[in-house]
C-alpha cells in the first residue's frame, strides 16, 4: 500500500434521515488490487445507522492503481438522550493473488439531535384523552394488555426480532450460523462479527485496554469478564500479533459459537 487518505464526515449537526459520507483514497502498487468483495455490504450497521452500497472509482497511475471509495451512511433512529452515535471501523483488504493485507478505517462519532420546535411558535397542545363510553372496551383493553405481556415474555426467551429492539449478540449468533451453513470457515470473519456485536452494544469501538469502561457501562456482562477479556486478548494476537492465521492461537468455530451464545443470553437477561 502506497497511500491511504480518509476524509471523515462532519462530526456534528445531524438529525434523523440525514446522510453523510466517508471518502477513502487508496493507492496500491501493482500487482496488488483492492478486494472489492470485502467492502462493507449495504445494510443495517446498528439500531441508529445504515450504510448504502459503496461507490468505487479506480484508475491506473503508472505502476500503481488509485481507488476512490465512497461510503454513504444514513441515520435511521435517534433517542432524545443520545448526543452522538458511533460510526464503526472498516477494513480495506487488498491482495496480489498470493498474499493479502488490510488497512484499518478507524471508527468515528457524529453528533445528533432530535428535531427542535420551530422558532416563534409552540407545539400543538395535548388533547385530553377520550372517555370510554362502551362497556366492552375495558375487557378488550385488558385482553390486549395480557396478550402484550405474553408476547414480551416470549420475546425475552426466544428473541422475536419484530417484537424487540435488535440485540447485537443475538444477531451475531445468527450471522455465525449463516457462516457455518455457507461453509465459510474463516476465523477472522467470525471474530469480526463478534467484535461488531461488542461495538454495537457499546455504541463505539471497544478495545481490549478499555474493557473496564465497557463493564462499567454494561454491568449485565460482568459475570463474563474473564472469557470476554480472554477473547479480546486472543483476538488481538490474531489481528495484530504478526502471525499468520494458521499460527496464531485459534478459537475453534464451536468455541466462538458458544461464546457468542453466552453473550446473547446475558444480553437478554437469561445468564
Amino acid at each position: 500500500m502506497e497511500r491511504l487518505d480518509i476524509r471523515q464526515p462532519r462530526t456534528f449537526g445531524y438529525q434523523i434521515g440525514d446522510k453523510f459520507a466517508r471518502v477513502l483514497t487508496l493507492q496500491l502498487r501493482k500487482p496488488y488490487r483492492l478486494v472489492v468483495a470485502a467492502l462493507p455490504a449495504q445494510g443495517k450497521l446498528s439500531q441508529w445507522l445504515v450504510i448504502e452500497a459503496p461507490q468505487l472509482v479506480q484508475q491506473e497511475v503508472g505502476a500503481a492503481t488509485l481507488y476512490e471509495i465512497r461510503l454513504t451512511y444514513q441515520i435511521v433512529n435517534i433517542h432524545p438522550e443520545l448526543q452522538d452515535i458511533a460510526v464503526p471501523h472498516h477494513y480495506l483488504r487488498y491482495s496480489d493473488g498470493h498474499t493479502t493485507g488490510q488497512a484499518l478505517i478507524p471508527a468515528t462519532r457524529v453528533g445528533v439531535s432530535v428535531v427542535h420546535k420551530a422558532s416563534g411558535g409552540e407545539f400543538q397542545p395535548d388533547h385530553p384523552p377520550w372517555s370510554l363510553r362502551f362497556p366492552y372496551v375495558r375487557p378488550i383493553l385488558f385482553g390486549c394488555l395480557f396478550l402484550s405481556a405474553l408476547l414480551g415474555v416470549a420475546s425475552l426467551h426466544w428473541g422475536f426480532p419484530l417484537l424487540t429492539q435488535p440485540r447485537p449478540f443475538t444477531q451475531a449468533c445468527r450471522r455465525l450460523r449463516h457462516l457455518r451453513q455457507t461453509g465459510d470457515d474463516s476465523t477472522r470473519e467470525a471474530l469480526l462479527i463478534i467484535h461488531q456485536a461488542f461495538n454495537a452494544t457499546a455504541g463505539r469501538t471497544v478495545f481490549a485496554d478499555a474493557l473496564a469502561e465497557f463493564f462499567a457501562a454494561h454491568g449485565r456482562f460482568a459475570p463474563l469478564r474473564q472469557p470476554i477479556t480472554e477473547f479480546f486478548l486472543r483476538s488481538r494476537q490474531v489481528f495484530y500479533g504478526g502471525l499468520a492465521e494458521s499460527q496464531a492461537p485459534q478459537y475453534s468455530r464451536a468455541e466462538l459459537a458458544v461464546f457468542a451464545q453466552r453473550c446473547s443470553d446475558f444480553e437478554r437477561g437469561l445468564g
